[in-house]
C-alpha cells in the first residue's frame, strides 16, 4: 500500500487491527459500538464471576488444609492418649499391685 487513505467512506480504530477502511453509516457505528460495550460488560461479567469462583476454590482449599491439620492433631492426641492409657491400665497398675 502507498500510505494514502481512500477518499471515500471513513477511518474507524479498531483496537485488535488498528485503522481499517470503513463505509458505515455513524447510525451504523453507533450500533457497533453500543454492541461492542455490551460484549466488554458481559465479558467482564464473566471475568468477575470467574475470578469470584477462583476465590472459592482458593478459600475452600485452605479451609480444607487446616481441617486436615486439625484432624492429624486430634489423631495424634487421640493415640498418645490411647497408649498412655493402655499401658497405665495393662502394666503399671499389676506392677504396682505387685510391689
Amino acid at each position: 500500500m502507498t500510505g494514502r487513505r481512500p477518499s471515500a467512506g471513513r477511518i474507524t480504530s479498531d483496537a485488535a487491527a488498528g485503522y481499517m477502511y470503513s463505509s458505515r453509516s455513524s447510525a451504523e457505528q453507533l450500533a457497533v459500538c453500543a454492541s461492542n460495550e455490551q460484549m466488554l460488560t458481559a465479558l467482564r461479567r464473566i471475568i468477575a464471576r470467574h475470578d469470584s469462583a477462583d476465590a472459592e476454590v482458593l478459600l475452600l482449599h485452605e479451609w480444607r488444609r487446616l481441617a486436615l491439620v486439625v484432624d492429624h492433631m486430634l489423631f495424634y492426641t487421640f493415640l498418645v492418649a490411647t497408649v498412655t492409657s493402655t499401658l497405665l491400665i495393662l502394666v503399671v497398675i499389676p506392677l504396682a499391685r505387685w510391689l
